[in-house]
C-alpha cells in the first residue's frame, strides 16, 4: 500500500519555512481565512497582514526580545535564501500589530485551541472524563452559602509559602 499526501504551501518570499515553524502549526490558509472576514483587509503595505499575524505570534514566543530582533529572527531564512526583505522599523511593526487588533487572534484561538492529549493517551482520561490539574491551587473559594459551608466548611486563608530554590 502506498500513501501519498499533498501539501499546499504559500508561494513567494513569505512561504512556510521562511516564516519559521509557525506555519506548521498555524496554516497560512487559516490565517488568510481569518483575515478575509469583513473589515479586516486593508490596503497592501510593506508588511502584509498575513506576515503581521505571524510576527505577533512570534512575539509571544520571544517575550524577552525586541520587535526588531523578533523580525530578524522571523525573516532570517528569507534573507539567507537571497531575497530582499523590506526594512521595517519597530514603530512600523507596532503599527502593524495595532492595525490587526485582537479579533484575528481570538478567531485563530477558537479554531486552534483544544486539548493535546487524545482520550486513548494514558493519564488523559479517567472513567471517560478528562483529567485536569490546577498547579498551585491550595484552596477552593466558593460562596459561603449554607450548603457550601456544610459540605466544604468555612474558607480559611492559608499563608503563602516562601519561594523555594530547586538546586539539587
Amino acid at each position: 500500500m502506498t500513501l501519498t499526501q499533498t501539501i499546499t504551501t504559500a508561494g513567494g518570499v513569505f512561504a512556510p519555512g521562511h516564516l519559521g515553524a509557525l506555519t506548521r502549526f498555524v496554516p497560512f490558509e487559516l490565517v488568510d481565512d481569518v483575515l478575509d472576514r469583513p473589515g479586516r483587509r486593508g490596503r497592501t503595505r510593506k508588511l502584509p497582514a498575513r506576515v503581521a499575524v505571524y510576527f505577533v505570534l512570534a512575539l509571544a514566543l520571544f517575550t524577552d526580545v525586541s520587535y526588531g530582533r523578533v523580525w530578524d529572527t522571523l525573516t532570517g531564512a528569507v534573507r539567507q535564501s537571497g531575497h530582499v526583505v523590506a526594512a521595517v522599523t519597530a514603530a512600523g511593526l507596532a503599527d502593524a500589530r495595532r492595525r490587526l487588533g485582537p479579533d484575528p487572534f481570538r478567531d485563530l484561538f477558537e479554531v486552534l485551541a483544544g486539548p493535546l492529549g487524545r482520550p486513548c493517551t494514558p493519564g488523559v482520561s479517567y472513567r471517560d472524563l478528562r483529567t485536569v490539574a490546577f498547579d498551585g491551587c491550595r484552596s477552593t473559594r466558593v460562596p459561603e452559602t449554607g450548603d457550601n459551608v456544610a459540605w466544604l466548611g468555612r474558607y480559611k486563608a492559608v499563608p503563602a509559602l516562601p519561594p523555594t530554590r530547586c538546586c539539587r
